[in-house]
C-alpha cells in the first residue's frame, strides 16, 4: 500500500545505532595518527603538547572515533579507510566500519553509550512488562524507534536507538506526561521489543456481525461468498483497516489465515507489528472482500493473484496494490 504522508523526518531511516551516531567532526575527519589519538603536534607557544581542540559542545569528552582506537576496536588504518569512504561517498562513517565488518552494533551501541553518559540495555530476551510497554503506543514506539521498559517515582525509562532524537524525546513526554530517562539499545534489540506488544482483537463490533458459517472449515458456494464479501459488516471491516492502516502510517497490510485465527500485521516504518487478529470464519469473507476490491478473481483460491483498487481516506485518494498467494492454512493477502 502506498504512502500518501511524508514521513517524520529522520525516522525509519536507520539502520542501525552507527548509522545515526557515529561521526566525526572536521576536526576528527584528520588521519588517525599510531597512537590512536589523531593528535597533532603543538603550535607554538601554545604550552600544550596534545595538540587536541576541544569537542565541539564544550564538553571536552572523547569523541567516539577515539573511543574506538583507544579500545582497539579499529585499528588507525581502517579507521582512515573508513573516512577515505565517507569522504568519497557521503556515507555516515558508522555505516562505513560495520559494511566493513571491523565493528558490531552491540560494542558500538556500549562505546556510544559511555560517550553520552547513558545505559546500554538488552531487549532480546527481557522480560518487558505490559503495563509499561502501552504506556507507548506501538505505532509510537515503531515511530520513534523506543521502548519503554521501566516506571518509577513519575519517570519513565525509555530504551532508544537514537538517544539524541531530542524530537522524539519530548513527544514521547508529552505523551505520556512523565519524565523521560534515556537508555540506549540496538535495533534488533529494538525489534524484538516491538514484537513483544500484546495484540488486540481489531474492530470487534463488526467481527460480531459477521455471517458465521456452521462450520469453519465447511464449503461456501460461490454465490453465497459473494454475497457474504458485499454485506454490509465485512464492507466495513475492510474499509476500516484500511483506514486504520493509513493513519498508522503502514506500508503494507499482511492478512494471514493461522490454525485458529487470521493474524493480521501493519509494516511501520518497515518493521513488521502484529496488529491483532479475527476470528477463523472471517477469513474467507475477508480475503473475497478484498478480492472484489481488487477486480480479482474469488473463485480462484490456489494460484497468486494480483490486483488494485481507489479508495479515499480523510479526503485522500489512496492507490492500493492486492496480492493473494495461497498458503498451509488458505490464502493469505498483502495489501
Amino acid at each position: 500500500m502506498k504512502k500518501t504522508t511524508a514521513q517524520r523526518n529522520g525516522q525509519g531511516s536507520r539502520e542501525d545505532i552507527a548509522a545515526a551516531h557515529l561521526s566525526m567532526s572536521s576536526d576528527g575527519d584528520r588521519p588517525a595518527t599510531p597512537d590512536g589519538t589523531g593528535a597533532q603536534p603543538a603550535a607554538e607557544g601554545t604550552g600544550s603538547g596534545t595538540g587536541r581542540r576541544p569537542a565541539p559542545d564544550g564538553t571536552g569528552r572523547r569523541r567516539l572515533g577515539e573511543l574506538l582506537l583507544a579500545e582497539g576496536v579499529v585499528t588507525p588504518d581502517q579507521l582512515n579507510r573508513a573516512l577515505e569512504i565517507h569522504r568519497a561517498t557521503g556515507e555516515r562513517l558508522g555505516q562505513v566500519l560495520l559494511d566493513m565488518g571491523v565493528v558490531d552494533q552491540e560494542r558500538l551501541a556500549r562505546l556510544l553509550g559511555r560517550q553520552i553518559g547513558a545505559e546500554f540495555v538488552r531487549l532480546v530476551g527481557a522480560n518487558l512488562r505490559e503495563d509499561v510497554l502501552t504506556l507507548l503506543p506501538q505505532q509510537m514506539a515503531s515511530r520513534f524507534q523506543a521502548i519503554p521498559i521501566a516506571r518509577a517515582h513519575g519517570v519513565l525509562t525509555v530504551a532508544m536507538v537514537d538517544p539524541s532524537d531530542v524530537v522524539a524525546i519530548d513527544d514521547i513526554r508529552r505523551m505520556t506526561g512523565m519524565d523521560i530517562k534515556v537508555a540506549l539499545t540496538t535495533v534488533q534489540d529494538f525489534q524484538y521489543a516491538l514484537s513483544q506488544y500484546p495484540t488486540v482483537d481489531v474492530a470487534e463490533e463488526l467481527v460480531r456481525d459477521l455471517p458465521r458459517p456452521q462450520a469453519i472449515d465447511e464449503e461456501i458456494s460461490l454465490e453465497r461468498l459473494r454475497r457474504m464479501a458485499e454485506d454490509a459488516p465485512v464492507v466495513r471491516l475492510v474499509n476500516r483497516l484500511v483506514e486504520e492502516a493509513v493513519r498508522t502510517r503502514a506500508s503494507d497490510i499482511h492478512v494471514e489465515r493461522q490454525e485458529r485465527h487470521v493474524r493480521l500485521r501493519y509494516r511501520v516504518d518497515g518493521v513488521l507489528l502484529t496488529r491483532g487478529t479475527l476470528p477463523a470464519h472471517a477469513h474467507s469473507q475477508v480475503i473475497s472482500r478484498i478480492k472484489i476490491m481488487a477486480n480479482m478473481d474469488i473463485a480462484e483460491r490456489r494460484v497468486p493473484q494480483d490486483g488494485s483498487f481507489q479508495t479515499r481516506v480523510d479526503g485522500r485518494a489512496i492507490d492500493v496494490r492486492v496480492s493473494t498467494i495461497p498458503s498451509f492454512y488458505g490464502e493469505k493477502a498483502v495489501l
